[in-house]
């Protein structure tokens, strides 16, 4: 009676499932897709810069004459096509100011000129392939919120290989690379994968997914236990041996991938995820006049990515250097895994006297986790370098190393912050943790990454949704025969 009871509803949702895995299944394997034959950078990582001599001597007037200094957010020495600049960022939605080493004057559409600049540094591509550039303050279809950054400049090459390459001019990264055959593909994803049609119904969406969801875990759920119910020697059909044989094997990665895909689809929906960067507080203390300089001197002759004044524990303000890392080629395994940019940090005192400060990563972290959160020191966990992406901090933020502090609230936030500029990069809670860990363990694989490499991982994934549409075939297959036989007996 339980056997023929799960024949039964096997058979029952069975064309839905089968619907479901064909929609999902071809859906998912265009995501490798895009990594596999989808445009390549040139360069993964930011460009570095060297400053010493004339910039640095320049960089106290240039400071004391810069209107309104006490009303940034950001103030950084960035490297450009044409050497060191000053970066000030007022607010994290508009375009950046820069201002000249040299010459101490504004650089008016500088932000422009460097979104081309760094377009053109990461794809390798000449400068005068630029058809067009965009300032992007939201997400759209060919940059979806699936990134994280915002806003980014839009920069479209033409000629013989038409890209588009969206860069984030603060940090200085590659935030996406795309071209027509991606565009293509990545439409597919999003409208087969997430439904992204009926993002106007947003609960007409949820409802049809979930209910397709459901068939699937039912089908996985009720075939694993007709395995276990039904002996393998009464089975003589051959399309049903093989039915069974590949359910053996299929239906732990069919419950998974169900499993995770409905658990994201309604955290997704109807969780309101604090993720996003957060900037600090303006300079409001900032006195021009007493800003030191002559600490820099140490600099010279190093590579380094940035220098940024940052606000310290303490009352002081504090200068950081990011020391290159001397890298001579990067491949694409390195890039996922998150190498770091950055070899080492140095703290100079910039609004007080003295040759060196008292001040690391670590301590900066803390006052950081501090300000950002309103909690004491005694509220908040060790702070921890990330130097890797991984579930709990994703490859999309785009910035290592960063520093993870862990608060003791009710929802057991855990802050990212980045102390090379000083802001707070990501943040997420319990439940935040718990929904990034079954996606990516569960629904990535993302485990296997360590053991195989990116690549192999994707193609393992992609031969096992090969095999579940092989027997969701081979299943329909059977109904179909049924069907007929019984149609001849009446």
């Amino acid at each position: 009676m339980f056997k023929s009871s799960l024949m039964r509803w096997h058979r029952k949702i069975a064309w839905s499932s089968a619907i479901a895995l064909f929609i999902w299944g071809i859906s998912a394997i265009t995501h490798p897709l895009m990594s596999w034959f989808g445009p390549q950078a040139e360069r993964f990582y930011p460009p570095s810069m060297q400053v010493s001599g004339e910039p640095l001597e320049n960089l106290t007037p240039l400071i004391q004459s810069v209107p309104n200094l006490a009303d940034a957010r950001l103030i950084k020495l960035v490297p450009s096509k044409n050497g060191p600049l000053l970066q000030l960022t007022f607010d994290q939605h508009r375009p950046r100011q820069y201002y000249d080493l040299h010459s101490r004057q504004p650089l008016h559409n500088q932000d422009f000129l460097q979104a081309q600049w760094l377009a053109s540094y990461y794809t390798g591509l000449e400068v005068d392939l630029i058809e067009t550039v965009e300032f992007h303050t939201q997400f759209s279809d060919q940059y979806p919120k699936v990134n994280r950054l915002l806003p980014v400049y839009k920069v479209q090459f033409g000629g013989e290989r038409p890209v588009q390459a969206f860069v984030y001019t603060e940090s200085g990264a590659l935030a996406s690379l795309s071209n027509p055959f991606k565009h293509r593909v990545q439409w597919l994803f999003q409208h087969l994968h997430t439904f992204k049609w009926l993002d106007s119904l947003e609960y007409g969406r949820l409802i049809l997914v979930s209910l397709f969801m459901l068939c699937l875990l039912a089908s996985a759920i009720v075939g694993f236990m007709l395995i276990l119910s039904i002996k393998s020697r009464l089975i003589r059909d051959g399309k049903r041996r093989y039915h069974r044989r590949l359910g053996y094997i299929l239906w732990f990665p069919l419950l998974a991938w169900s499993a995770s895909g409905f658990y994201h689809l309604w955290q997704m929906s109807l969780v309101e995820t604090q993720y996003g960067i957060r900037l600090d507080q303006p300079f409001s203390a900032l006195e021009s006049a007493t800003i030191n300089t002559q600490s820099l001197q140490k600099l010279n002759a190093e590579a380094i990515n940035s220098l940024s004044l940052i606000h310290g524990p303490d009352l002081h303000l504090y200068w950081r250097a990011s020391v290159a890392q001397s890298v001579n080629q990067v491949d694409r395994e390195q890039r996922f895994a998150g190498k770091s940019s950055e070899y080492n940090a140095l703290y100079l005192p910039a609004s007080f006297s003295g040759d060196s400060a008292s001040l690391d990563d670590a301590k900066l972290a803390t006052a950081m986790a501090m300000r950002f959160s309103g909690l004491d020191a005694s509220q908040l966990s060790k702070p921890t370098p990330v130097r890797r992406f991984g579930p709990d901090y994703d490859f999309r933020n785009k910035r290592l190393p960063v520093w993870k502090v862990a608060l003791a609230d009710s929802a057991a936030t855990t802050l990212f912050v980045d102390t090379t500029t000083g802001i707070l990069v990501d943040s997420s809670t319990r439940v935040d943790r718990v929904e990034r860990w079954s996606f990516s363990v569960l629904h990535k694989w993302s485990p296997l990454t360590g053991l195989t490499g990116r690549k192999w991982r994707d193609g393992f994934m992609v031969a096992t949704v090969v095999l579940l549409l092989l027997i969701s075939t081979l299943g329909i297959a059977l109904l179909v025969k049924r069907r007929k036989k019984y149609n001849a007996h009446i």
